[in-house]
This record gives structure tokens, sequence and C-alpha cells, in this order.
């Protein structure tokens, strides 16, 4: 896709540093910005798989 962070945080109006944090597994994202998320990759053409019965999933990874 070739979006960098602030690609992404524009298209989901958030901020970079919102979405850093997210990254960096600091704290867990709440419903909104899951949503905001899923909608910018949707409005990009990116659809979630429906086997995760249409779900966006998140994997946080422990440093």
């Amino acid at each position: 896709m070739g979006w960098s962070r602030k690609d992404l945080a524009q298209a989901a109006l958030i901020s970079s540093s919102t979405l850093h944090r997210f990254e960096k597994g600091e704290g867990l994202p709440n419903d909104g910005l899951l949503i905001d998320v899923r909608q910018a990759f949707e409005a990009a053409s990116i659809k979630s798989i429906p086997e995760n019965r249409g779900e966006l999933e998140v994997e946080v990874r422990e440093p």
C-alpha cells in the first residue's frame, strides 16, 4: 500500500502521535480509533476478511 504513519493518520482523521502510541503498544486503542482506521482502509478499497466475521483484527506484540 505504501502508506506512511502520517498518511494513515491523515486518512483516518487521527493524530500521528496517537497512531504511533498504538503501534508501540502503549495502551489499548479505543473503539473509535479502530473504527477510524478501518474506515480509512475501506476508503482505500481494503476490506476486512469475511472469515473474520467482518471484524478488524489487531495483534499487539510485546517488545
